[in-house]
Protein backbone atom coordinates (compact mmCIF):
# COMPACT_ATOMS: atom_id res chain seq x y z
CA UNK A 1 0.00 0.00 0.00
CA UNK A 2 1.32 3.55 -0.72
CA UNK A 3 0.25 4.94 2.96
CA UNK A 4 3.44 2.16 4.08
CA UNK A 5 5.99 3.60 1.29
CA UNK A 6 5.42 6.86 2.84
CA UNK A 7 5.98 5.53 6.79
CA UNK A 8 9.08 3.80 5.87
CA UNK A 9 10.63 6.71 3.76
CA UNK A 10 8.96 8.62 7.05
CA UNK A 11 11.19 6.30 9.37
CA UNK A 12 14.07 6.22 7.36
CA UNK A 13 14.76 9.95 7.63
CA UNK A 14 13.11 10.82 10.81
CA UNK A 15 16.53 12.62 11.68
CA UNK A 16 16.32 14.85 9.10
CA UNK A 17 15.11 18.41 9.57
CA UNK A 18 12.89 18.00 6.38
CA UNK A 19 11.41 15.54 4.32
CA UNK A 20 9.80 17.26 1.21
CA UNK A 21 8.09 16.20 -1.93
CA UNK A 22 5.92 17.45 -4.68
CA UNK A 23 3.12 15.27 -5.81
CA UNK A 24 2.88 15.30 -9.62
CA UNK A 25 -1.19 15.90 -9.29
CA UNK A 26 -2.98 17.91 -6.95
CA UNK A 27 -5.37 15.34 -5.82
CA UNK A 28 -2.97 13.82 -4.00
CA UNK A 29 -1.99 16.60 -2.02
CA UNK A 30 -4.71 15.40 0.71
CA UNK A 31 -3.12 11.84 0.76
CA UNK A 32 -0.15 12.94 1.89
CA UNK A 33 -2.02 15.49 4.86
CA UNK A 34 -3.69 12.92 6.01
CA UNK A 35 -0.05 11.19 6.38
CA UNK A 36 1.15 14.33 8.28
CA UNK A 37 2.79 16.29 5.84
CA UNK A 38 1.81 20.61 5.80
CA UNK A 39 1.96 22.86 2.66
CA UNK A 40 4.61 25.07 2.38
CA UNK A 41 3.23 28.48 2.49
CA UNK A 42 6.49 29.96 0.85
CA UNK A 43 8.52 28.79 -2.08
CA UNK A 44 7.92 27.71 -5.37
CA UNK A 45 8.53 23.80 -6.47
CA UNK A 46 11.02 23.89 -9.47
CA UNK A 47 11.80 21.56 -11.88
CA UNK A 48 14.73 20.50 -14.08
CA UNK A 49 14.11 18.32 -16.97
CA UNK A 50 16.61 16.60 -19.24
CA UNK A 51 14.66 16.40 -22.59
CA UNK A 52 17.58 13.83 -24.03
CA UNK A 53 15.92 11.54 -21.29
CA UNK A 54 12.24 11.91 -23.16
CA UNK A 55 13.44 10.85 -26.71
CA UNK A 56 11.82 8.22 -28.13
CA UNK A 57 14.35 6.01 -29.93
CA UNK A 58 12.99 4.04 -32.39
Amino acid sequence: MASNLVKMIKNKYKDYLYIELMPDEKKNVNFYQKLGFNIVKEGTPMQLCNPETMKVKL
